[in-house]
């Protein structure tokens, strides 16, 4: 079984899409608003591919909670 992932990129002022989120584009360094699709695959060795599902990712709210937070160190 083999696991795939694709960003989508979408236009900057769409805010209504489901799962929309901001990706950091690893080619320029800069992020965008985008999709990102899980697809499922299961690969036989006879070189047979099948799909077996996808799935929307959407990063964890409460990881972005988390960060935003300030930091304080207490003795």
């Amino acid at each position: 079984m083999i696991l795939d992932d694709t960003a989508n990129q979408r236009s900057k002022n769409t805010t209504e899409i489901a799962y929309l989120h901001k990706i950091k584009d690893k080619k320029i360094g800069d992020f965008f608003d985008g999709q990102e699709v899980i697809f499922s695959l299961l690969v036989v060795e006879e070189g047979i591919t099948c799909p077996i599902g996808f799935k929307f990712y959407q990063p964890d709210s409460a990881q972005k909670v988390c960060f935003k937070e300030p930091v304080s160190f207490e003795n």
